[in-house]
């Protein structure tokens, strides 16, 4: 299913790249969670002001993003605290 907000998609799926998507485990991290899809990829939101995201960028993309290079293929995720000092 196509989509351009989270209020396009089933209960249980989240927009992301206009396609529905569902969350088979979710990590939080201290400013960023992150997800593995029931499809497999990994995506991530939040503040990305040091590159936690994974996805080359450091501008907070303001909705979920996929980490670059695991857009398939993923079965587990952790996520930590920013390497940025508090």
């Amino acid at each position: 299913m196509t989509c351009s907000t989270d209020v396009d998609c089933a209960p249980g799926y989240f927009c992301s790249s206009s396609a529905c998507v569902k969350f088979a485990t979710i990590a939080a991290g201290y400013d960023h969670p992150c997800a593995v899809t029931t499809a497999g990829g990994a995506l991530c939101w939040g503040v990305n002001s040091q590159g936690e995201l994974g996805n080359g960028s450091t501008t907070a993309p303001g909705g979920l993003v996929v980490v670059t290079g695991l857009s398939s293929g993923v079965s587990a995720i952790s996520v930590g605290r920013s390497t940025r000092e508090r």
